[in-house]
Order: C-alpha cells, then sequence, then structure tokens
C-alpha cells in the first residue's frame, strides 16, 4: 500500500515576492524598505537582506531573539521599526548606496525565493539656489559677457544650463 501526500502545503510556492523602496534618499535621512510577499506567517522560515550580495539583517522565526543585524557601512539598522516585512535604514550616508535584495525562505517545503534587486541612491540636494555673478555691473552692446554660476555643493552635482530670455 502507498500513500501520496497531496495536500495543498506540499505544493506552496512563493507566488509574490516584491521588494518595495525608493529609489533615492536624502544623505542624513532614512530609507524604509519592504518585502511584500505571499507567504503566510505559519509557513514562513527566515526573511534575510542583503546590499550588494552581503547580508544586512536576518529573521528567523522560532530563533531567540529572531532578528539578527549585520554590520552596513553609511547606515544604521534602525531596529524599533525593523522586522520580518521590512526594514528601515537611519542616518543615511553616501556608501548605503547600491543593490538591495530580500530572501524568504518557507518551512514547508523548503523553498527559498530572492527578489530583485533594486538600487537607492543617496543624495544631498543643494541647500541654496544657484548664484550668478558678473565681472562687469554694466556691459555695451556687442561687448562679450564674462558670467559664472556658483552652486552650493550637492551629490550628484548639478548640471548647469544657461538660458538667455528664456533661449539656452
Amino acid at each position: 500500500m502507498s500513500f501520496r501526500n497531496t495536500s495543498k502545503s506540499s505544493l506552496a510556492t512563493i507566488d509574490r515576492l516584491e521588494l518595495v523602496m525608493p529609489k533615492y534618499a536624502i544623505r542624513g535621512g532614512e530609507a524604509t524598505l519592504k518585502c511584500d510577499h505571499s507567504v503566510p506567517l505559519e509557513q514562513l522560515h527566515k526573511v534575510e537582506w542583503k546590499k550588494s550580495g552581503m547580508k544586512i539583517f536576518q529573521y528567523v522565526k522560532g530563533r531567540t531573539p529572531p532578528f539578527r543585524y549585520f554590520p552596513l557601512a553609511g547606515a544604521e539598522l534602525n531596529k524599533e521599526h525593523s522586522s520580518e516585512k521590512q526594514i528601515q535604514l537611519s542616518k543615511l550616508d553616501f556608501p548605503a548606496s547600491g543593490s538591495y535584495s530580500c530572501i524568504v525562505s518557507m518551512e514547508t517545503p523548503i523553498f527559498s525565493k530572492e527578489s530583485e534587486s533594486h538600487e537607492l541612491t543617496v543624495i544631498e540636494p543643494q541647500d541654496t539656489d544657484p548664484v550668478i555673478t558678473f565681472n562687469k555691473d554694466t556691459y555695451e552692446i556687442g561687448e562679450i559677457l564674462e558670467a559664472n554660476c556658483t552652486t552650493s555643493p550637492a551629490r550628484p552635482p548639478p548640471h548647469v544650463t544657461w538660458l538667455i530670455n528664456n533661449e539656452r
């Protein structure tokens, strides 16, 4: 006599797995990365977060404590706002820029799936408007105008386009 297990759990897969996160974050600020998946909590075994292929956070159901944090250059993992569904990066700096993904593992059946990777770029916007200075106070018709446009520090660097009478 043979038995065949045709229960739904033996055929379970991870139907939905998506990493939801911002493309840009401001230096000194924070970013929340959500691992949106279809695995019910009772079948969830583990969720891992990676940055550029290196593990930065891990949740394992049943382990005490369930969360494990790994070093992350350019950011701090906010423990109060991190869970098996999301992580929050705070005090962002430029080295936190990179490719992020999450990996979800099921307990029964044993199965893992990695999300598509998404890029996070930490930026520093200009904190003041550009300033235009001229070599002279007045110019005569036909004279060559010399001007300088100075921007405040920013990353990525600002792209400056000159317009005269709203034309390039």
